[in-house]
């Protein structure tokens, strides 16, 4: 059956809105989403957002979104969802979204990698994937809610077929050798550690384990302190009255069906990293987590050559889940990165 595959418009709003909830189960959506709200998706859409529909002579009958992701040294990553009208699966409509999408991303947005996330029971959407070229590289337990249960979810990804990664740029900094347990403060954040924040992360060897980026200033500091990410939960280790590490949890994606889990991040100054920072930063952030907000999953993600920072994890019962490839830009190429999770215990 032809389909017409072009972008969403306002007017779309109110037979996307009925489509999600129609396969908001499979998704991430809830019977109460407001047709407002779909709107608002559609006309406030960012320039790194691609939103297609699929029209037959019914009407709309499945979209597809394509947003490229926000952290800078994440550029050349996009995140993939879709959804098909339930009277219109396996009649090809999925299929033509994704062709129309993935031509786009390889020709015009310069993607090199697109993820996204699946049931691990929706077998038939992992077929289409796969045959896009996706490919399962993540197994995430107790995933999402859905129907009052948490089922395991897959995470897959496509690399932009025939690319050559580039050799690294420069030496990775030194791993400081391990010293002697460093007695710590670890507090809540304040805005006005903007200084301390700003100092830490512009560092070579902070920058290597995390997503920053190099010369990032104080004000910009204060303001990402002063209006946090609605939801997250951050901490600071004070040695001698200076910063010298810092720890959170993160809301892990907006709907509010992935509540039960969190990402984790954290940083510590290289002339205190084997000294107890990070096991101190650790425990104040697995005690918020399990005595305070009830969480089941609580996820990171750690460069594959991280060695130390994965035994630290590990020991606080973090699992390796799957090696994503390229997940983020280091040193002038494309690394992978190992996703752990820890589960709280049943």
């Amino acid at each position: 059956m032809p389909f017409t595959i072009r972008s969403l418009v306002a007017s779309d709003a109110p037979s996307v809105h009925r489509l999600n909830l129609d396969v908001g189960r499979t998704w991430g959506g809830l019977p109460s989403d407001r047709e407002e709200q779909t709107l608002a998706r559609i006309v406030e859409a960012s320039d790194r957002m691609l939103q297609l529909g699929a029209f037959d002579d019914d009407g709309l009958a499945g979209v597809l979104t394509l947003e490229g992701a926000a952290f800078p040294r994440r550029r050349h990553v996009a995140v993939l969802s879709i959804g098909v009208a339930s009277t219109k699966q396996r009649r090809g409509v999925g299929d033509a979204l994704m062709k129309a999408a993935l031509e786009a991303a390889d020709r015009w947005w310069g993607y090199l990698r697109i993820e996204l996330g699946v049931h691990a029971d929706n077998t038939a959407a992992v077929r289409l994937y796969e045959k896009h070229g996706f490919v399962i590289e993540t197994r995430r337990p107790r995933d999402m809610l859905r129907d009052g249960i948490f089922v395991d979810g897959f995470g897959m990804a496509r690399i932009r077929a025939g690319f050559v990664n580039p050799p690294e740029l420069g030496e990775p900094p030194p791993i400081p050798p391990r010293g002697p347990r460093r007695e710590v403060v670890v507090r809540p954040v304040r805005t006005k550690d903007a200084e301390g924040f700003a100092r830490l992360h512009e560092l070579a060897s902070v920058m290597e384990g995390t997503y920053q980026m190099p010369f990032q200033s104080v004000a910009m500091w204060e303001k990402r302190l002063g209006t946090p990410i609605p939801g997250s939960h951050v901490f600071v280790a004070e040695h001698e009255g200076r910063v010298v590490g810092s720890a959170g949890l993160f809301p892990f994606g907006s709907s509010p069906r992935l509540r039960h889990q969190m990402g984790f991040g954290i940083s510590v100054h290289p002339e205190l990293q084997g000294q107890g920072v990070g096991h101190a930063l650790l425990t104040a952030v697995t005690s918020l987590a399990d005595d305070y907000l009830g969480l089941e999953r609580v996820v990171l993600e750690v460069y594959v050559d991280n060695d130390r920072a994965r035994a630290l994890y590990e020991r606080f019962g973090f699992v390796h889940e799957g090696t994503q490839r390229m997940v983020a830009f280091r040193r002038g190429t494309y690394v992978d990165g190992h996703q752990m999770a820890r589960l709280r215990a049943r």
